[in-house]
């Protein structure tokens, strides 16, 4: 005997849907955005980069506790990336400037290019820190 679409339970109708779980960035990140504002971000399983509007770089926990500034820029913070490593952390802001930082190498490293426009997305090559070359934007 078929079952009717009225005797069929939710249950066996539809299926429970994934459900999102989040929770709010707080500590020290909320004191840092109470005056500004996220333009950039990039996620990483070892830490959280925020580039913000005022041109600051700035890498948190991911309970939003503050690690180390990075850099800062004299403009918005348009475009984050790093290296496949996450050794190595690439931004572009909206004043034309284009800064390639080590993060957590023994050598710091830093390289700062300048465009005549405002540069809004970058590429890093994955293996950036060992192939000695320099990168394409």
């Amino acid at each position: 005997m078929e079952k009717s679409e009225s005797s069929l339970s939710s249950d066996d109708e539809i299926e429970d849907e994934p459900r999102l779980k989040y929770r709010r960035l707080a500590n020290d990140l909320l004191e840092i955005l109470r005056g500004d504002s996220i333009s950039a971000f990039l996620a990483h399983e070892r830490f959280i980069a925020v580039g913000t509007s005022k041109g600051k770089i700035i890498l948190c926990d991911h309970d939003g506790n503050k690690i180390q500034d990075v850099a800062d820029h004299n403009g918005e913070i348009t475009c984050l990336k790093m290296d496949a490593r996450a050794e190595l952390i690439a931004s572009s802001s909206s004043d034309g400037h284009v800064k390639i930082i080590s993060l957590f190498g023994d050598e710091e490293i830093e390289q700062r290019m300048k465009f005549r426009s405002q540069i809004w997305s970058i590429a890093i090559a994955p293996d950036y820190a060992t192939s000695g070359k320099t990168p394409f934007f």
